[in-house]
């Protein structure tokens, strides 16, 4: 990608007009397409296209604040107007610099957010973050992150989704990534007794993500929260027998017989 720093500062420029209540104008189509993924490219390779005619297009290629206009420009061509006018007129009439500059700022300190965190835990050189604990649910032939899409969690600001993941954001850039996984990439992790003794019939598991436990804790607690699910801990205690029936846990790490 051409200018890559550039589209993460008009990423996280887009993060932040979200983050201030401007959700009607259709970021969260925008900010699902342009996620990164951890070779530089995006998620919707269309984002990459464009974006780099749009650098192509600018007479200074570094200065992202007119790239990411002409970008906008050409989505307004394609048919999302209605999507971008509003952004654009701002950017326009340089009505937000304010947040342009948190975006730079953001950016040159590593402190944006701008790409998909998969399954596998990889993330790009430059990205520091914690290890992300994780646990497996586990469903029914039916279980789908649509099961979670749905669900209504006060404390999140936003949902993702892409493809087979769904992420939810929190406020301080904590959120949780689910991940439908393929049964065929799965199965060999568990013994044929601990499959049998599954009680379903065609089972489908779904890996949760977090930057912090305790939202986990509370989608697990949540009301809409399914209730025929059964959670694989991983070997990792993360204190969840509190919230659920101890029959619905499995994969706890063995007690501490040393004390």
């Amino acid at each position: 990608m051409k200018n890559l720093k550039g589209c993460r500062i008009f990423y996280r420029y887009l993060q932040q007009l979200w983050d201030a209540g401007e959700n009607d104008w259709g970021i969260d189509h925008i900010l699902g397409g342009m996620q990164l993924l951890s070779d530089g490219s995006t998620a919707d390779p269309a984002y990459e296209e464009d974006w780099d005619k749009a650098v192509e297009m600018c007479a200074d290629p570094e200065d992202a604040y007119q790239v990411g206009m002409y970008f906008l420009r050409i989505w307004q061509e394609i048919g999302y107007a209605e999507d971008i006018a509003r952004i654009l007129s701002d950017m326009e009439s340089e009505k937000r610099l304010d947040l342009w500059a948190k975006a730079v700022q953001d950016v040159e300190q590593e402190c944006d957010d701008p790409y998909l965190r998969f399954a596998d835990g990889k993330i790009p050189d430059g990205m520091l973050r914690p290890e992300l604990p994780h646990i497996v649910l586990i469903g029914d032939e039916t279980f789908s992150l649509e099961r979670f899409s749905e669900m209504h969690l006060p404390e999140s600001i936003k949902m993702i989704r892409h493809e087979n993941q769904l992420e939810i954001r929190y406020p301080d850039l904590d959120y949780i990534l689910l991940e439908e996984i393929p049964a065929a990439g799965i199965r060999g992790e568990y013994e044929p007794e601990e499959l049998a003794a599954l009680p379903f019939d065609a089972p489908r598991w779904i890996s949760v993500k977090c930057s912090n436990p305790e939202h986990v804790k509370r989608l697990i607690s949540a009301p809409a929260f399914p209730a025929d699910v059964i959670i694989d801990c991983c070997r990792k205690d993360l204190g969840l027998e509190n919230f659920l029936e101890r029959n619905r846990i499995i994969g706890l790490p063995a007690p501490d017989r040393c004390g």
